[in-house]
């Protein structure tokens, strides 16, 4: 089947400034800001009602939840880990940047998606940045639910990922996954992406330190 997008309008974010953060604003090292794309949730079977319906997500929350778990387990795996980093979401940082965010465009198919700021405004983002008081922007390019019937019914939930400086240059990219059997509700999803998650920050810790 061709890849569907599962989302309409809403952003997909938080509802503010989360994670291990501090309540300054000034700019601090080791920040990172993590947004999830607009509409960033795709699969080659699954549509926005057949999720919402086996997860008890709201079909125009999906995008929003698939983001928040990943956002919320990495910021308490970087306290519980004492990473160097601190990673930084929220909602009002995102609207404020609507234009920015709608700049930002993806390439690759299913799996294989990654984002491409070559349209973004540079002073946008480091504006963006600072009123995050961060130095880093890790985009969630995309969630790719891989459906397979054989030889086991399997989901493969692919999270890419890539990592950008003030300067819009992409430090690295990834991609980690979880498996489920069916669409899973939000608290499972946070069980079920606990070690892909992890990977995924011991792959920014590896891409910061070069």
């Amino acid at each position: 089947m061709m890849t569907m997008s599962l989302c309409g309008t809403t952003l997909a974010g938080t509802p503010e400034l989360e994670g291990n953060a501090t309540s300054s604003n000034s700019v601090k090292p080791h920040r990172i800001l993590v947004i999830g794309m607009l509409d960033n949730v795709k699969s080659n079977y699954f549509v926005t009602d057949m999720l919402a319906e086996n997860t008890h997500i709201q079909e125009d929350s999906v995008c929003y939840i698939y983001n928040k778990v990943i956002e919320d387990n990495l910021a308490q795996m970087a306290q519980k880990t004492k990473s160097p980093y601190t990673f930084v979401y929220g909602k009002d940082v995102q609207d404020n940047n609507q234009e920015l965010l709608d700049d930002i465009q993806t390439t690759g198919e299913a799996e294989n998606q990654s984002s491409d700021l070559a349209f973004v405004n540079s002073n946008k983002l480091k504006g963006m940045l600072e009123q995050a008081g961060a130095d880093y922007l890790l985009l969630l390019d995309s969630h790719y639910l891989k459906y397979q019937e054989e030889p086991f019914k399997t989901i493969f939930h692919y999270v890419n990922y890539s990592l950008y400086d003030a300067n819009k240059k992409k430090l690295g990219q990834g991609s980690n996954y979880f498996t489920s059997i069916n669409p899973q509700t939000e608290q499972q999803m946070i069980k079920s992406s606990k070690k892909s998650t992890a990977k995924m920050l011991e792959d920014l810790e590896s891409k910061l330190k070069k």
